[in-house]
């Protein structure tokens, strides 16, 4: 048994460069490890340099044994310690569904299992190598230095991100929901139209959403009248939030852990997905979260104050959330007047909001003329459409129905995606959970499948207040590893990297693979000639289009010519004055409506190119 214990893990080791030898040699290892196809011969071929493998390795083991049998006799702790110090070969096995594009898509499960044991595996040699005692940062350039790192990677971040949107932008990815609902609302309200829209129920956002915050930052478009200026403030926004996370790993754990910290939350896949699907008010609340738990722990209460304002104007159901702030304010740190401050708060503002702003009154809001619906979103928890009543209805009576709701197989993965970059810290949380509160009711209760998926932006909702938890949990629980102090934080600290790099590599915007799809769209990395003709014709046919005319455009179109007045989507063109539309593909007008469009004596076709029409009102 002795040799047993150490011996198997020795021997994985051992056939772990044979791996990477035999997929260096030969011409397609991507069919052999995708499809499982091995011919008899190709077998042989991976044998032989398994064994190769295994003795070039023993004998490293083999010179370790010797030696150890000359100071007095055969310690197997000598072993282990060898394992531990040749853990990272064990990346290669583990890490070759990182390696050919597809396997993410068909073996999520698998992938995550893969990229935890590759993060183990490299966490347990970085901690063995390290010095026992714990690395001190204590000189005066450490602060300015880190900060300096957190920086350039933000900056490095927003630089990537934005080129990627403006990518999928010029690549006809992005649509009317929701790029071209904020490019058109925020360009009205930059006119003096307060959240107005020419296309949404009611004339104005406020039938969806009400989010004010959006007003103070309408002017970004004076800088730079395009989607790119959303695109920029959007990712410079959700980059921002890396300096609190940094603050609190810094303040709870150490300057190198803040550091990590902010690398893990830069690289996290759901993080890229909710700044790269168009743009939402949503996601603009992520700093919010963090600054709000950094001045909260810190008891300076005016920055508290203003970051909840804040936080409050990002969307109306942000006043629940911030609900749950009171709770933690009181649960986790004693501060019961701040607490109970926070929680009259919302309450009024949310009252206020949804009595006298909104059209609807209800959470989940009953779709009519002058309001969208939100109710179908929970439609497995509220199957006859009764609003939140109906949901808590079945919270309280059916635990059967909410526990085969919850087992779902596509909330685990998400679930799994979220917590393997934090070294699963946050299922520690104990009272620190409240603050996660209304992201994990959110996320957790609805049906509609968006919410708990990588690459839309729900997900803001829960990853920031995942991270402001992290650094408090990290400090009361890493020190129970039996580990030497200095190599307990090398440890977790490799180990978060490690997982942050392989998940954003599976599942994240960086790396090409299957399974990231902001918005339910396929990500592209680059623009083929034909997608940059596409693009150059919708460009100089939007920018004939006069400035005040009234507009109607297909999906994929929308966004290009929402910067006005008057913009409408299909098949709403009986206002319009120009009408640019795609025949076919994603975005195309349906052809009952398309039909109409083409018979109308009112309209004549002004150009046609690869899809996609351009068409000007004659007479009304």
């Amino acid at each position: 048994m002795a040799i047993t214990g150490w011996g198997v893990v020795a021997f994985a080791i051992a056939i772990s460069p044979g791996l990477l030898a035999w997929g260096l040699g030969v011409d397609d290892p991507a069919e052999h490890f995708l499809d499982n196809d091995l011919s008899t011969r190709s077998l042989f071929g991976v044998l032989d340099v398994l064994v190769w493998s295994v003795l070039a390795v023993g004998s490293v083991y083999g010179a370790v044994a010797i030696g150890s049998i000359r100071r007095g006799g055969f310690e197997r702790s000598a072993m282990v310690r060898l394992n531990r110090r040749l853990a990272f070969l064990l990346v290669i096995p583990f890490g070759l569904p990182f390696v050919f594009v597809g396997f993410e898509a068909a073996h999520p499960f698998v992938t995550l299992l893969f990229a935890g044991l590759a993060a183990i595996s490299l966490a347990v040699s970085a901690a063995e190598w390290w010095p026992p005692r714990p690395v001190r940062w204590d000189a005066q350039w450490a602060l300015p230095l880190a900060l300096l790192v957190v920086g350039a990677m933000a900056a490095l971040w927003v630089w990537t991100i934005v080129e990627l949107q403006i990518l999928q932008h010029r690549g006809l990815q992005t649509n009317t929901y929701d790029l071209g609902i904020y490019m058109n609302l925020m360009w009205r309200s930059l006119h003096g139209d307060f959240l107005a829209s020419s296309f949404l129920r009611g004339g104005s956002h406020v039938s969806a959403h009400f989010d004010p915050i959006l007003v103070p930052l309408s002017p970004v478009l004076l800088i730079h009248e395009g989607a790119e200026a959303l695109f920029a403030l959007q990712a410079t926004w959700v980059a921002s939030a890396v300096f609190p996370i940094f603050l609190l790993g810094r303040r709870h754990v150490g300057i190198g852990f803040g550091v990590i910290l902010a690398f893990v939350y830069l690289m996290h896949p759901a993080v890229q997905g909710v700044t790269l699907f168009d743009f939402h008010s949503l996601t603009l609340s992520a700093p919010f979260v963090v600054w709000a738990v950094f001045f909260l722990e810190g008891r300076r209460w005016i920055a508290y104050g203003l970051v909840l304002a804040g936080w409050l104007a990002c969307r109306e159901d942000m006043a629940i959330a911030t609900a749950f702030l009171g709770l933690y304010a009181v649960a986790a740190h004693g501060e019961v007047r701040v607490g109970i401050a926070t929680l009259v708060v919302s309450g009024l503002y949310l009252a206020y909001v949804k009595g006298f702003v909104m059209p609807d009154s209800d959470l989940l809001m009953l779709q009519t003329d002058d309001a969208y619906g939100y109710r179908m979103y929970f439609r497995g928890l509220d199957p006859r459409d009764a609003g939140l009543s109906g949901v808590l209805g079945t919270l309280a009576s059916n635990p059967t129905e909410v526990g085969a709701h919850l087992m779902n197989e596509a909330r685990l993965l998400f679930v799994l995606q979220l917590l393997l970059p934090l070294a699963f810290i946050p299922l520690l949380a104990g009272r620190r959970w409240i603050l996660l509160g209304y992201g994990l009711a959110f996320t957790m209760l609805a049906s509609r499948t968006q919410v708990f998926t990588i690459g839309f932006h729900y997900a803001a909702s829960l990853v920031p207040a995942l991270f402001a938890i992290t650094p408090a949990l990290a400090r009361a629980h890493v020190p129970r590893l039996r580990m030497a102090e200095g190599r307990r934080w090398v440890f977790v600290g490799t180990f978060m990297v490690v997982a942050a790099t392989l998940s954003t590599a599976a599942f994240g915007a960086f790396a090409e693979n299957e399974r990231f799809v902001p918005g339910g769209r396929p990500m592209l990395h680059e623009l083929d000639g034909d997608s940059e003709a596409r693009y150059r014709w919708v460009r100089n046919y939007v920018d004939a289009i006069p400035a005040d005319a009234r507009v109607t455009a297909s999906g994929a179109l929308f966004p290009h010519v929402s910067l006005r007045r008057a913009v409408y989507p299909m098949p709403d063109f009986e206002r319009a004055e120009w009408v640019i539309t795609k025949t076919q593909g994603r975005g195309m007008l349906p052809h009952a409506g398309l039909r109409r469009l083409e018979r109308s004596a009112k309209f004549e076709q002004v150009a046609e190119y690869d899809g996609m029409v351009v068409y000007r009102r004659l007479r009304w």
